[in-house]
């Protein structure tokens, strides 16, 4: 069974870090290094976040081993996932909500027959246009944005 003491010695021995080097750098006794690693005390809150930063990790991998961190992360990139859809739906709605609003908008005064597209009626047609076309072009971005960092996640593992 993997224990907090054994991934810290892990970790120790992957920087290249004796229990003497580790010490030093968190500010502890070699004894305190020698204990946490044999598992008969755990470091402290303090302790931790600078066995993270010194170590290259994060304290849930080093209280509770990668299972526990990986389940973490798969269940944030599903919910990546939900959301990168739910804003390309949105995305859609609002782009042909934006094409219905241009037909209205765009349609020629009664007995005017050569009226071009960028003769509005009225600025406010202008105005929702706009923001229905900006709003549109955010969340097709942000659901672009939101399926390329799911994508990048699930190839590194995380």
């Amino acid at each position: 069974m993997d224990t907090t003491g054994k991934r810290i010695t892990e970790l120790r021995k992957k920087v290249g870090l004796s229990q003497d080097d580790l010490a030093e750098k968190a500010n502890v006794s070699r004894q305190t290094v020698y204990r946490w690693e044999s598992d008969n005390r755990t470091p402290d809150g303090e302790n931790i976040k600078s066995l993270c930063k010194i170590l290259g990790t994060d304290a849930e991998y080093i209280l509770h081993g990668s299972a526990a961190l990986t389940a973490a992360k798969k269940g944030r990139g599903v919910l990546w996932l939900i959301a990168a859809i739910a804003i390309s739906v949105a995305a859609v709605f609002l782009i042909i909500f934006a094409v219905a609003v241009c037909c209205i908008y765009f349609q020629p005064a009664s007995g005017i027959e050569d009226v071009t597209i960028s003769e509005f009626h009225n600025w406010q047609g202008t105005v929702i246009l706009a923001v229905l076309i900006v709003a549109a072009v955010t969340a097709a971005a942000t659901s672009v944005y939101l399926a390329i960092r799911y994508i990048k996640r699930k190839k590194s593992g995380m």
